[in-house]
């Protein structure tokens, strides 16, 4: 069962590698040629706008063979010129801090750029400049704005202008949908769809839609709908849901995800790392104490390992897990998961204190004390078996009460009740699913509005 808990568009990626060059050969008919353009007025198209208002700046960056990287803030035009021949790389989108590039700090989305590997990625594909403008425009019947060539061989870089969005955690999580989705599609990086990566600075940039024309976000909402990526992923999903007779939690913590998540390998949102991997931890049936061990012993440690725990102090991650397990939520947030790690998960994890009445309903029964004291016990104590009457002292409760308690969970399907015969009968109670629930969630993207900057 390891090898289905991978990435599911990563699969489709470098399926889709495997034919794109024969799907795409029609392309040399080419539409439209491009025009030249040099870097400074690349940049001023770019970001010219988007730097004037309320301190906005990008970054240009420097990467060494160790992966330390270097950054110049600019938060106006004169310095991109000034500084850019200097670095190799820079931001696609806008940030509100001088120092700090993190998914925390974007401002605006203004950008949307994408990372083909013409010459390493399998596909063979010997295309111009101009051939690989009319191959997108056949895909999407819309022009990129720009081609630029990078220093290696067959690699190109493209972007589109979009209308500048908030850079929120749901303006994020659809912008880095849709870029996978575009990867996918398009045949580029799908390593590089995440808000914050860097791109190539170009020396001269082919022009091929009119920097007045920008694009709305809404007018890639359609790769969201492709019938081959939505189908392809739900005959995965599908295997794997009829591969797995049962979760088990290693097989959860074993997922590309939550590997992330427990090794504090984010690519943004800390304080919603934190807290997410709190409520999935919470929804196995971990308790507080255990929970929050790991977190100050291990989680944190690997956290300032990588470089990632600045302004993130001890005191913010102990807030975050103690309102996870607040009573207040069933489990993490399969998006959430998702922006934080850059890791699709297809799974809805929640406690078995949860119980789903319907498909738009789940009621939490922690109020609910005498319910709260007995799963925790039944959790604790699987393996015991006791009679009732022992069970209700222990608890501090009428056996009556007791009684009627135990006959609601078992017929509303959170524990099994077995009972031995004769006059000191003795009952095993088993939570169901042992701690947690499992299902198949599927994102919905058509809730989500983004939001003009």
């Amino acid at each position: 069962m390891e090898g289905l808990c991978i990435s599911y568009l990563y699969d489709l990626w470098r399926e889709k590698l495997k034919t794109i060059k024969v799907e795409q050969d029609y392309l040399f008919d080419v539409l439209k040629h491009h025009k030249t353009i040099d870097r400074d007025s690349f940049f001023e198209i770019v970001f010219q706008k988007h730097l004037k208002i309320n301190d906005k700046r990008m970054f240009l960056v420097n990467v060494t063979d160790e992966d330390i990287a270097t950054s110049f803030s600019c938060d106006a035009i004169e310095k991109i010129h000034k500084r850019s021949n200097k670095f190799k790389y820079f931001t696609a989108n806008t940030f509100n801090h001088p120092r700090n590039r993190s998914k925390e700090k974007l401002e605006n989305l203004v950008f949307l750029a994408l990372d083909f590997d013409l010459g390493k990625d399998g596909s063979n594909r010997d295309f111009t400049a101009d051939q690989l403008a009319t191959a997108i425009f056949n895909e999407l019947e819309i022009f990129p704005h720009f081609v630029w060539k990078t220093k290696t061989e067959g690699n190109y870089q493209a972007g589109f202008l979009i209308r500048a969005m908030i850079g929120n955690e749901k303006s994020v999580y659809l912008y880095e949908a849709i870029l996978k989705r575009l990867a996918i599609l398009l045949g580029a990086d799908i390593a590089a769809t995440d808000a914050t990566h860097i791109f190539s600075v170009p020396d001269n940039v082919y022009q091929y839609e009119d920097s007045e024309k920008v694009y709305d976000m809404d007018e890639f909402k359609i790769v969201l709908d492709n019938e081959w990526i939505n189908d392809e992923l739900a005959k995965r999903r599908k295997q794997y849901e009829s591969g797995v007779i049962d979760f088990t939690e290693q097989i959860l913590l074993r997922h590309p995800a939550i590997q992330k998540l427990m090794n504090a390998e984010l690519i943004g949102y800390r304080n919603h790392a934190c807290f997410t991997l709190a409520l999935f931890l919470y929804s196995l049936g971990r308790t507080y104490k255990d929970t929050l061990a790991f977190f100050e012993e291990i989680w944190y440690v690997k956290l300032v390992e990588n470089n990632y725990a600045q302004g993130f102090s001890k005191r913010e991650m102990r807030k975050c897990i103690k309102s996870a397990f607040s009573g207040k939520y069933a489990g993490a947030s399969s998006e959430y998961i998702e922006l934080v790690t850059g890791e699709e998960f297809h799974l809805a994890v929640y406690r078995s204190t949860y119980l789903k009445k319907s498909a738009e309903e789940r009621v939490y029964m922690a109020k609910n004390e005498l319910r709260t004291r007995l799963i925790d016990w039944i959790r604790k104590n699987e393996d015991v078996a006791v009679t009732q009457k022992e069970l209700a002292e222990l608890l501090e409760v009428s056996y009556r009460t007791l009684k009627l308690q135990i006959k609601a969970l078992k017929d509303e399907g959170i524990i099994n009740v077995s009972t031995s015969k004769g006059r000191n009968a003795k009952t095993r109670l088993e939570l169901i699913n042992n701690k947690f629930v499992v299902e198949s969630y599927t994102p919905s993207y058509e809730a989500i509005e983004l939001k003009e900057a």
